[in-house]
């Protein structure tokens, strides 16, 4: 059968090398060639050489490249002598049989004019260098087999768009009647010959059997196989398209050169610019396109667009990661769709307002307000100034969602909170795990978590925007010690979730840096991490380092917002603060506590067990990763309520232990995600436990329980129409606790805007910015303190009507204070409103000054822009690179 077909063999000698072993290889062939051709950079002694080895062996020197030199034999060769030529270059040794299995292959189709051998890498055993070559949709080539470890997985791949030249096997006549190959295009000069040969109406094959070993050189340099690219554009681009080809190449190049800067790649901007004007000055359209109308005699574009590589399958040619569940066929959108139903059912109430009130959550100020808040270290609030924090940039992030209304989209941020847990839930659960149903059930468990939805009843923007980032992140740390991606990502989730919940964010820099010690290999991927969290944070450290309570770093802030936490055994369950999240409210009517925690029990009784399992399977540093998380989460949950610091109504405001809750959960479900890998049912069940055992939560906005309220408002409309003449108006809120004693709160304009807090004033608002005495003896009925109140800037005083009265001393309390009121001649009493009851101070002294309450100086964007430096250049870090720019 070989015997039949003359062969020629074509040796490309390159400057500086020997080409005898490779002349040998070809000697050696089972089936001999007919003529063998060196040609190229050969010196007087390699001529001589080669003439003693075989009768049969010319040579001819020339200083040209290898395309060149192929061409000028390849023309050289009678069609009547050869029917074959066998390209090689003097990098390239041949096994025995190569030739053989070519014409072997050769032989099965007579359609088939190229046929490239499996080309192997020399000295490393196994390593496929190239087996197949093709291009994704933007005429980018794509190597099939490049890197591979050859075990026979690739033995039935028969076809491909092109292959790599050396030690293929040309049809002489398909050689010439295509002009030979395109010495214009610089690079991919394979894949341009193997598109011609599909548009002549013939093929190339892959020979699997045939091997060829070569010496690993360096690529093509990026200038040159950009400009191949581009000029293949030209090139293979109808008539009509080719003006607009070429007017698009220069945006084309800035639109790339960024992305060479988001995938890390600088050093290869300079070749991106270079390539593209090489292909501008010298696009070879001429000389490739008549190639081109020429082979399209039997052949059509539709024969090349099969063979093309589809660019959402280059991943899985050239993987970045392992094989991942896929959102939409491994069942995420279900699980978001389900996740947004359970929002839109809470927060029915909330859709259509303009903002959101109450609890520890405000309407906002515009957005321009709240950015230029961040031009300065210090900001107004009432009559005391305090640092910016790091939490006003959070606020400033989000307000940029909807720029015409910052409380739209605060307000739009808390609806759509639970799908968005469970989508970043989800996708952060693929770190743990591959599994279809328990990846959904840790997403839904993770977004109806009740310490979550806890937050968002309660209006504590930055701890459900913490917990919905948390799993994220902690992911990312998992993996930042071998990815530059993953270790951006945890720098930029870092600084959002400790501006939410400072506290978390301590901890989270602990296991920061326990994570730094214990993988000291990958120092450089991980010690960056926290930087933008601390620069954040260093003008409230300064500021409350002067005032000497740096507790105050760790707390949350908003509104001021007391609570009651929940015991141990309730911490366990998820639950952050007492009464199992209002389930009481929606039980049987007349059904007691005992009943209510002996059905949570039971309903918790599967994900215990998922757990347990977990613990019982699971090894390994992910199983001690979750572990670890779990128990640190837990401990602090419970220990956290202790550090006080400040009064509001006359009741303690604790550090909220929710957040230590967040990451307490987190690591149980990791566990529980390790136990039911393999099992169905216990994540489904645990998943409808986990939504009945939340229900009084996600019920609590339709049942009225739910601390915020759409368009909510904490001051009366006869004073807010007071504040749109006079913003510095000042009101005294009034509130009587179950002691008997009376909280005090102080209302600037027309209501405190949630980006006007800080956590200084949470601490100390009732003791610096009014005399408690002097609101003592207002409720006891002086005249002089109503006097010195009126002088200080107060016009208005509302005493707050309790949700419901607690004690008889409450009661008297209330009673007392109104009467003490309404009797001071002083006092101009306005009526009973919804809030409470409304009262005038006097109006013969003057208005208070603005300079006592602003802030001197001068705005200075100098930290802002220190930040969003370091977070930019984070962001940069953080972008994953999807396969390779070429």
């Amino acid at each position: 059968m070989a015997e039949n077909h003359g062969v020629t063999a074509v040796i490309y000698a390159i400057a500086e090398t020997n080409p005898i072993p490779t002349v040998q290889s070809v000697l050696e062939q089972s089936v001999p060639v007919d003529d063998l051709l060196v040609i190229g950079n050969l010196s007087t002694t390699d001529q001589d050489a080669l003439s003693k080895l075989a009768s049969n062996i010319s040579t001819k020197k020339i200083d040209t490249d290898f395309v060149r030199a192929v061409n000028l034999a390849g023309d050289a060769i009678r069609e009547d002598a050869s029917r074959w030529m066998w390209v090689l270059d003097s990098n390239t040794l041949a096994s025995p049989d190569a030739l053989a299995q070519l014409l072997a292959s050769a032989s099965k189709s007579p359609s088939m004019a190229v046929v490239a051998p499996k080309i192997m890498e020399h000295g490393a055993r196994g390593n496929i260098l190239s087996f197949g070559v093709s291009m994704n949709n933007l005429g980018k080539t794509v190597e099939l087999s490049e890197g591979a470890v050859d075990q026979g997985q690739l033995d039935s791949r028969a076809e491909a768009l092109a292959a790599k030249i050396p030690g293929t096997l040309i049809e002489v006549a398909h050689f010439q009647g295509l002009n030979g190959f395109n010495e214009k295009l610089g690079a991919d000069t394979g894949l341009d010959f193997g598109i011609r040969t599909y548009l002549s109406g013939y093929r190339v094959g892959l020979s699997p059997a045939a091997k060829v070993s070569k010496t690993k050189t360096e690529q093509t340099n990026f200038a040159t196989r950009r400009a191949a690219q581009l000029r293949r554009r030209f090139a293979y681009a109808p008539p009509w398209a080719l003006p607009f080809q070429y007017l698009a190449v220069i945006p084309l190049m800035v639109i790339r050169i960024l992305e060479l800067l988001i995938s890390k790649k600088p050093a290869l901007i300079p070749g991106e610019v270079t390539g593209t004007f090489a292909a501008m000055v010298k696009p070879a359209i001429s000389y490739s396109r008549s190639l081109v109308l020429k082979a399209t005699r039997g052949g059509t574009w539709n024969n090349v667009a099969s063979l093309r590589v589809a660019a959402e399958h280059e991943r899985s040619i050239h993987p970045d990661s392992p094989e991942r569940v896929g959102f939409l066929t491994g069942g995420g959108i279900m699980v978001m769709l389900l996740a947004a139903a359970f929002g839109l059912v809470m927060f029915a109430p909330m859709i259509g307002g303009s903002w959101l009130d109450g609890g520890a959550i405000a309407r906002m100020s515009d957005a321009p307000e709240v950015l230029a808040r961040l031009g300065t270290p210090w900001h107004q609030f009432g009559i005391d100034l305090s640092p910016a924090e790091p939490f006003h940039y959070l606020l400033a992030v989000l307000s940029m969602f909807w720029l015409p209304n910052a409380s739209i989209a605060v307000l739009w941020v808390m609806i759509l909170a639970i799908p968005a847990a469970a989508f970043v839930a989800w996708f952060a659960g693929r770190t743990f795990t591959g599994a279809q149903i328990p990846l959904g059930a840790f997403a839904l468990l993770w977004a109806v978590a009740p310490t979550f939805l806890t937050a968002l009843n309660a209006g504590r923007l930055g701890a459900a925007v913490s917990h919905i980032l948390l799993p994220l992140l902690l992911a990312q740390l998992y993996k930042a010690n071998r990815s530059w991606t993953a270790s951006g990502l945890s720098a930029l989730l870092l600084f959002f979730v400790s501006a939410g919940t400072p506290a978390l964010g301590a901890v989270l820099l602990v296991v920061w840096l326990v994570v730094l010690i214990v993988r000291i290999k990958s120092f450089g991927y991980n010690f960056w991490i926290p930087i933008p969290t601390l620069v954040a944070f260093l003008p409230i450290f300064f500021a409350l380092s002067a005032s000497g309570d740096l507790r105050l770093l760790l707390q949350d802030t908003g509104r001021p917002l007391t609570y009651t936490p929940a015991p141990a055994w309730q911490i366990g369950l998820g639950f952050p603060e007492a009464d199992l999240g209002g389930l009481s409210t929606i039980a049987i009517p007349g059904a007691i506590t005992v009943f209510i925690t002996i059905a949570v029990a039971l309903l918790s009784i599967p994900l215990l067990w998922g757990v347990i399992l977990g613990m019982l399977r699971g090894e390994g540093v992910m199983l001690f990763f979750a572990l670890s998380l779990a128990f640190i989460g837990f401990i602090l949950a419970v220990l956290l309520p202790r550090i006080s610091f400040g009064v509001f109504s006359n009741e303690a405001i604790s550090i909220w232990n929710g957040s230590m809750v967040s990451l307490y959960w987190f690591g149980l479900l990791v566990v529980f995600l390790i136990g039911v890998e393999r099992l169905a049912f216990v994540p489904v069940f645990s998943v409808f436990s986990g939504i009945v055992v939340s229900g009084g939560l996600l019920l609590a906005p339709i049942l009225g329980t739910s601390l915020i309220k759409p368009d909510g408002t904490q001051i009366p409309a006869v004073v807010a129409a007071d504040a749109l003449s006079n913003p510095e108006t000042l009101t005294l809120e009034l509130s009587t606790t179950k002691e008997g004693a009376v909280g005090v709160g102080i209302l600037q304009g027309d209501g405190a805007r949630l980006d006007e807090y800080s956590v200084t004033l949470q601490a100390n608002l009732e003791l610096t910015s009014v005399d408690p005495q002097l609101v003592a003896d207002l409720v006891s009925g002086s005249e002089a303190a109503a006097k010195q109140l009126y002088d200080q800037g107060f016009r208005w005083v509302l005493l707050l009507t309790p949700k419901e009265i607690q004690t008889d001393e409450q009661s008297t309390r209330h009673n007392a204070t109104a009467s003490a009121l309404d009797s001071n001649p002083t006092v101009a009493r306005i009526g009973n409103l919804d809030l409470g009851r409304l009262w005038q101070l006097g109006s013969d002294a003057a208005p208070l000054s603005t300079d006592e309450v602003t802030a001197s100086g001068e705005a200075d964007y100098s930290w802002a822009i220190w930040l969003t430096i370091t977070l930019a250049i984070a962001a940069v870090i953080a972008t994953p690179v999807r396969g390779r720019i070429d």
